[in-house]
């Protein structure tokens, strides 16, 4: 690998500057079901397609740029090869280094604090509106569930970041906590997809699409082999 821009310091630039960018988005999540629960007008504005796409790259753009006057300021980070972990290297911050660590830090901890808020806004909202349960309302809890997970492992994730290196674990044991570090970093990649599958009945649809059933694919190959009597009480069974 080296230590070569392309190779070393241009990916994990693109790491840090991702991690950030998550960050908002799960709270422009929450905002969102926030919103809809709370403001269902402001919601149909706020977040229409070209709105939408208009905060995403306000998003990135604003990430990008704090991530590179950190950068510009002194604090580097880095990847141990040999333990499999990224750190910061910050012994060569300005002045308006430390102001810049401070700012970042406080912003990230703000943002989860903003979620959990938001949350128990909602909470309320939905025990009172409780004795009078629509389908329009159950399917917006539906979104709010298939939202909290990704807090709450965002959450995880910040706190081990946090935490983890305050312990000083060295040695044979500091491979572990990379280990579970790393896996912190998967399952908050994964989350995502993964619970949109699980609760998004049209992206269930089409995937079912892309790959078919195959058990249902060799039945109505047998149908098709058959007599048309054959075929109607197939039809029947299949269904």
């Amino acid at each position: 690998m080296g230590d070569s821009i392309p190779l070393y310091h241009g990916p994990i630039f693109l790491e840090s500057n991702a991690y950030t960018a998550m960050l908002f988005f799960t709270l422009l999540l929450t905002i969102n079901r926030f919103t809809i629960f709370i403001f269902p007008r402001i919601n149909n504005i706020l977040f229409s397609v070209k709105n939408t796409l208009k905060i995403s790259c306000l998003i990135w753009i604003y990430t990008l740029i704090t991530m590179i006057i950190h950068r510009i300021t002194g604090c580097v980070q880095f990847f141990d090869k040999s333990e499999l972990y990224f750190y910061y290297n910050c012994t060569e911050q300005i002045r308006n280094g430390y102001e810049m660590d401070n700012f970042l830090f406080y912003q990230n901890h703000l943002m989860a604090i903003i979620m959990c808020l938001l949350y128990v806004i909602i909470y309320v909202k939905i025990r009172m509106v409780h004795q009078n349960v629509t389908r329009a309302f159950k399917t917006e809890t539906i979104f709010l569930i298939q939202t909290i997970p990704l807090t709450v492992l965002l959450g995880i994730g910040m706190l081990s970041f946090k935490l983890v290196p305050l312990l000083n674990i060295t040695g044979r044991y500091r491979f572990f906590v990379a280990a579970f570090e790393n896996l912190i970093i998967i399952v908050n990649e994964i989350a995502s997809p993964v619970l949109l599958l699980i609760f998004n009945r049209d992206i269930q649809k089409f995937s079912t699409n892309i790959v078919p059933n195959p058990l249902h694919t060799i039945k109505h190959n047998e149908v098709r082999g058959k007599n048309p009597d054959e075929r109607i009480l197939s039809n029947y069974h299949l269904r």
